[in-house]
Order: C-alpha cells, then sequence, then structure tokens
C-alpha cells in the first residue's frame, strides 16, 4: 500500500498493511523546532532549513526527507496566516530561541520590550502575543472580549472568522501540488476549535466566569462562531477536497472527571 492507500483504508475501517504514522503532520502531533533541529543534527542533516511555522508553539514544519525518514504516512495543507496574521508563502533565515539555525516566515518581526521579552504586533499596534525573554513560546496577550460583559457589548465588538480567496488559492495550490506529487495522505487544520477560541478571545477567568455566570452571551458567541467556521470549511473543501484526505475541524481538548 502507499501511504494515502494506507490512510485511506484506516479511514474506512478496512486492516492496512501496517500502523500509519503521522509525523508532525498537524499541529497536535507537531515537533518543536529544537528538537527537530537536535534530531536533524543527530542524524547529520543541516539546520538551517528547518522551518518554523507554528510561531506561537514553535513548530518545526517536517520536511519530506524527514518524513521519508521516520516512516511517515501524512504531510500537511498549511493555511496562508495561521497564527498573528502572519503569512506563510516567504520565509527568512533566523535563529531559535535556543540559538540554532531556522527559517521564520519573512513578515515575523518580534519586538524586544524593557525587560528583554519578545512581542508581535499588528498593524494597528495592539500586542497579540509575547514570548519572555527566558521562554520558548508565545503567550496571547490580545484578550480584546476580556470587556464584553453584556450581549450586547459582545455584539458590538466580536469579530467572525473569514476565509478570503487569496487564503482559499494558497490551500488548492499546496493541496494539488502534494496531490500528484507526493504519495502521501494529505491533512489539514480548519478550524473551529470552540473552547480554545473562547479562551484566547475572552481570557481564561473570564471565560470561564461567563460559561457559569453570561450562558446568553456564551451560547451567543459559540453559535455564531461554529456558523462561521462551518461557512469556511464548506469553502475550503469545495476547493481541496478532492486531494486532502483528513481535515481536522474542532479540535478542542476536552476533559471531563471521568475521562480525557
Amino acid at each position: 500500500m502507499t501511504s494515502r492507500e494506507r490512510v485511506r483504508a484506516v479511514l474506512n475501517h478496512e486492516r492496512p498493511d501496517q500502523l500509519c504514522i503521522d509525523f508532525g503532520a498537524n499541529r497536535s502531533s507537531g515537533i518543536g523546532a529544537h528538537a527537530y533541529n537536535e534530531l536533524k543534527k543527530h542524524l547529520g542533516y543541516s539546520e538551517k532549513t528547518t522551518k518554523v511555522y507554528d510561531l506561537m508553539q514553535q513548530l518545526a514544519l517536517p520536511e519530506p526527507f524527514m518524513v521519508e525518514r521516520f516512516g511517515g504516512d501524512l504531510m500537511q495543507v498549511l493555511q496562508l496566516k495561521p497564527f498573528y496574521g502572519i503569512r506563510l508563502d516567504r520565509w527568512k533565515c533566523s535563529r531559535l530561541p535556543s540559538g540554532e539555525d531556522s527559517l521564520v516566515p519573512y513578515d515575523f518581526q518580534p519586538v524586544v520590550n524593557g525587560r528583554g521579552d519578545y512581542e508581535i504586533y499588528d498593524e494597528a499596534g495592539v500586542c497579540l502575543a509575547r514570548r519572555p525573554a527566558q521562554g520558548i513560546y508565545y503567550d496571547n496577550m490580545n484578550y480584546y472580549l476580556s470587556e464584553a460583559g453584556t450581549l450586547e457589548e459582545l455584539k458590538e465588538i466580536m469579530r467572525l472568522p473569514q476565509i478570503t480567496e487569496e487564503e482559499l488559492v494558497f490551500l488548492e495550490v499546496q493541496a494539488r501540488e502534494l496531490y500528484y506529487n507526493t504519495e502521501k495522505a494529505l491533512s489539514m487544520h480548519v478550524g473551529c476549535a470552540i473552547f480554545e477560541q473562547g479562551q484566547q478571545d475572552f481570557g481564561f477567568e473570564n471565560f470561564y466566569y461567563n460559561l457559569a455566570a453570561e450562558k446568553e452571551l456564551v451560547h451567543y458567541w459559540a453559535a455564531a462562531m461554529t456558523d462561521a467556521y462551518c461557512a469556511i470549511l464548506e469553502k475550503v473543501l469545495d476547493r481541496v477536497g478532492n486531494y486532502v484526505d483528513i481535515a481536522f475541524f474542532g479540535g478542542d481538548d476536552m476533559g471531563t472527571q471521568q475521562a480525557a
């Protein structure tokens, strides 16, 4: 079986010739850029071509030769602007917090504040994320719904996710290229992690408080966000549904008293 055939067999509840292997084909199964570089150095490969595509978690995009080396069956189709509005269509040389060489998105321009922390700003000058001077990851700093205490206030300021034609073309070009030039199954992240998004938009404490005390507000917000993500999913599948095998829609890390 090819990798694509193997993954599709599993998705169809059929027995594959061997277990499928996901070597960093989505953010949840990703590998930190520092660890990835250490692995490459151990195997005798240069670290200079390592792309950091997930800026928040500092995850590396596994290169095709590394996916092949570890028997990976999937490759990832990237979004154009998955984090902080920064595009992934151009890259430049940089260094990881740990000091190794890497490639980062061309428009990634963190600013060092007076404490030595690294901050990411949008075009309006709003601080979106911060990495402590001795830290590894970026933390969200823009809880833009934190002051929305009523449904009316929420309706006035909330922003719904959208996808542009440029972003759809970016997905389609990647998906077609990987589909016709590899035998790997393709996966991509679409969105709709509602609980995680609530934590990032309201702030953790505010979101959990609202879940208990402002149920009408949360229900309205969650329904509007879900509808918007469903509209995005429909557009994405219309463009790349013939090429992509797995589309991650949702992705919240849910836990209860009984199970993970």
